[in-house]
């Protein structure tokens, strides 16, 4: 958490430039900078159901501490925003431990609706890839929020004390499986697979899963994964895969099934 002290001299001080060990890249040309004009304002002709639906949004009206501690649900929970979206019946912004790679890339964000122009490639093909993207020479740092600018300092933070998955998890060889590694980011990647499955099945099932049989489905998935699947299988899960798709043991599929139709016979693949 911020100290006082430390938060009030954030408002009055400008970003540190962003820095990021991410990957993610696209094959986009990078966009020309420019200078002059109004300062940019992302938030400008927003609804609170559009800020709800972005993160980055988010983070340039409400600290990040606060959406974690109910303040997303509070803020976005609403009739006039998400209503009853399934982002309601999770945790903010996901229902376990992120991929460290996704928040590197959120806080970067937060930084790029501002114009900021960056120096690494993968940064400036990625945001290239995003309409809503102009890099601006002139890009100063005071043009962002207080509370934007205290989120960018607490997301870097808030990587670097291991509250997310790391890349390095994946870097293992297909063979090792999260129960016989004994590290704890690699069960980390099951309780992640467990919570990106279930929700997909949750999805899937229009209305016939609801928020507490999805939360017993992620246990189910994420302890059935620690009993030996490979950490190949758990990462496909965790990027969005199938049992198909990602080619789970057919022993480990019956049994995982097995927990998910106890939990509701309805489940469907």
């Amino acid at each position: 958490m911020l100290s006082i002290f430390f938060a009030a001299a954030l408002a009055s001080a400008p970003p540190a430039s962003p820095t990021t060990s991410a990957t993610t890249t696209t094959a986009t040309t990078p966009k020309t900078p420019t200078a002059g004009g109004p300062r940019p304002d992302p938030l400008a002709g927003k609804s609170q159901k559009d800020v709800c639906n972005d993160d980055a949004l988010l983070l340039l009206k409400y600290s990040f501490d606060d959406l974690r501690n109910k303040g997303f649900h509070k803020n976005c929970c609403t009739k006039a925003a998400l209503g009853e979206d399934d982002r309601c019946q999770i945790d903010w912004p996901s229902s376990d431990v992120p991929l460290c790679r996704e928040l590197d890339l959120l806080r970067n964000r937060l930084f790029a609706l501002y114009g900021y122009v960056f120096k690494e490639e993968k940064f400036q093909k990625a945001f290239a890839a995003e309409v809503w993207y102009q890099p601006r020479s002139d890009f100063d740092g005071s043009w962002m929020p207080a509370v934007a600018q205290k989120n960018a300092t607490r997301l870097k933070a808030f990587v670097k004390e291991g509250n997310c998955i790391p890349d390095e998890a994946f870097a293992a060889e297909p063979a090792v499986t999260a129960a016989s590694s004994g590290g704890s980011a690699l069960q980390q990647v099951c309780q992640l697979a467990g919570v990106r499955w279930s929700l997909a099945l949750q999805k899937s099932s229009r209305g016939q899963v609801d928020g507490p049989q999805q939360a017993d489905m992620a246990e189910a998935i994420t302890a059935q994964c620690n009993r030996g699947w490979p950490l190949k299988t758990a990462q496909c899960f965790v990027d969005g895969g199938s049992a198909r798709s990602c080619a789970l043991d057919a022993d480990f599929k019956a049994a995982v099934w097995k927990d998910l139709v106890a939990i509701n016979p309805d489940v469907k693949e």
